[in-house]
């Protein structure tokens, strides 16, 4: 458990520093995905005990992650708690795995720590969203690390 938690915690980091905010001035160099404004809106769930600054998103085309993710974004925590409404624009539409954590402690040096942050990760291989060109309803459940499921291991 703690091997996998410690592979998330890197891939998400990994993620995290080569895709920054979302975007870059590198070339896109992905011909198959097609860009475009793909709006996410819904409601953000977490009924946990841990303080929440910023939650931070990433779609991915495998889970397991085994490449940094096709897009990685962050927003402010919502500052009167949970349950929250939530929007954030995209640029790519397509099927994707949704990979997102609340970061508690963003003084702690880490982008990511599987062992603190709550998270919203897979529940299958089959957990997957058709990202359209605007608007998506998709609800984003954090779970804290002890309570989820690691079915991939």
């Amino acid at each position: 458990m703690k091997r996998v938690r410690f592979a998330t915690s890197a891939i998400l980091m990994l993620a995290a520093v080569c895709c920054g905010s979302g975007s870059s001035d590198l070339p896109d160099l992905d011909f198959g995905a097609e860009k475009g404004v793909v709006t996410l809106r819904g409601t953000l769930f977490y009924d946990g005990d841990m303080p929440a600054s910023e939650i931070a998103l990433a779609i991915i085309e495998d889970w397991p992650m085994s490449a940094p993710p096709k897009e990685f974004v962050k927003m402010p925590a919502p500052e009167g708690g949970f349950p929250s409404p939530y929007s954030l624009d995209l640029s790519y539409s397509g099927t994707y795995f949704i990979v997102a954590y609340i970061d508690v402690d963003p003084e702690d040096s880490a982008i990511f720590n599987a062992d603190v942050d709550p998270m919203m990760l897979p529940r299958s291989e089959n957990d997957v969203y058709e990202l359209t060109k605007g608007v998506n309803e998709i609800d984003l459940v954090f779970r804290d690390s002890d309570e989820l499921d690691w079915w991939w291991q």
